[in-house]
């Protein structure tokens, strides 16, 4: 059975970043969804979050996250959220305000209830606030602290150049 779900930044960086202790569990999903075993939604201000935190706390090149955040938005088999409207930004607010989560995830939460996407892929522990949705994804205890050993030791050799 092919399922469909919205897969959030985490995913889309840990997939992407070569060098991550936890990337064959994301580089699966993406693989999957770029495939079209898995109906997938991607919003764009996704790709611009993946950019972001790619270049900024990974420390990977800006041309070659580019490179391969335009190479995963040419991928037919995923459904590409393109545009955000009044009425949507004012629910994410709402959202955000019920579950004390951040505005893009209330917006990522008003996506989901606007195309009836059951699931999300994300490392993002707020989601599980949200009772009407499946979470997966997330990280286990020995992933985090692997993942944040990882991030650890790149900040270190960041602050030694």
């Amino acid at each position: 059975m092919v399922i469909r779900a919205l897969l959030d930044v985490g995913v889309l960086v840990l997939a992407i970043e070569k060098n991550n202790p936890v990337r064959a569990k994301y580089l699966d999903i993406l693989t999957k969804s770029i495939r079209g075993d898995i109906i997938s939604y991607i919003p764009f201000n996704v790709i611009l979050g993946a950019y972001h935190v790619l270049t900024k706390v990974f420390k990977v090149n800006g041309r070659g996250v580019r490179n391969k955040l335009f190479a995963l938005m040419r991928c037919k088999k995923i459904k590409w959220i393109t545009s955000i409207s009044f009425d949507e930004v004012k629910r994410a607010i709402e959202y955000a305000t019920i579950y004390n989560f951040e505005s893009w995830d209330g917006f990522i939460l008003t996506i989901m209830r606007d195309f009836d996407i059951p699931i999300i892929y994300t490392i993002d522990e707020d989601f599980l606030k949200v009772k009407d949705i499946e979470v997966r994804g997330l990280l286990n205890p020995k992933e985090k602290d692997a993942l944040n050993n990882y991030i650890e030791s790149l900040k270190k050799k960041s602050a030694k150049t």
